[in-house]
């Protein structure tokens, strides 16, 4: 009777509605590019000898967004330990690798465009790749944003005591925690729709 009383308590707990909701959106997110995945895999072997190569500086960009998160993460275990200065720092440099994949996206669409524009014209397999770039591109703008939130807070935050007192408070932590899930989820769709590019 104890057990079912402490299953029953376990399953009615409070949730922290800010995760739920992350969650959410994150599981919509996943099967909307499954969704656009099947699609365009549907228009690929339907044209199987359609020249379709995916450009070099999107390999790029993949190396570029795995090194952002792993900073970030690091960025998230020196905030817990009180590391500011690594905090900071760490959380830059994410901000900035950030910048540095949408530029390798942007500039590798920009060369696949010009080189298949008559086939757009003819085709929707590579309208599908770009709607799946652009999409996937605008959900790490939501990121950056956000991670420049979090970078101009700890600018402002200098003072190892306002650190400190910004660091203890628990929403800020679960802030952070969250903006870490979201980041490291991009990262992982992003590396999925490479590697079925590659395929393609």
């Amino acid at each position: 009777m104890e057990n079912k009383r402490s299953f029953v308590e376990k399953i009615s707990q409070r949730r922290e509605p800010l995760s739920f909701m992350l969650w959410l959106g994150l599981i919509g997110i996943s099967i909307m590019f499954v969704f656009l995945s099947a699609i365009f895999l549907k228009y690929r072997l339907a044209l199987p000898t359609l020249p379709f190569e995916v450009p070099r500086l999107l390999g790029i960009s993949t190396f570029v967004i795995l090194c952002s998160s792993l900073t970030l993460q690091q960025a998230y275990k020196a905030f817990l330990q009180d590391a500011y200065f690594a905090y900071r720092y760490l959380l830059g440099t994410t901000f900035l690798l950030a910048m540095a994949f949408g530029v390798c996206q942007w500039m590798g669409w920009e060369s696949l465009y010009q080189q298949n524009l008559e086939l757009m014209r003819s085709t929707p397999l590579h309208s599908l790749f770009f709607v799946m770039v652009l999409l996937h591109l605008a959900h790490v703008g939501i990121g950056g944003l956000v991670l420049l939130y979090f970078f101009g807070i700890s600018l402002l935050k200098l003072n190892y005591v306002d650190a400190f007192i910004y660091a203890m408070n628990p929403p800020n932590r679960l802030f952070l925690r969250l903006l870490v899930v979201y980041w490291h989820f991009i990262g992982g769709i992003w590396l999925y729709l490479y590697i079925f590019f590659q395929f393609m």
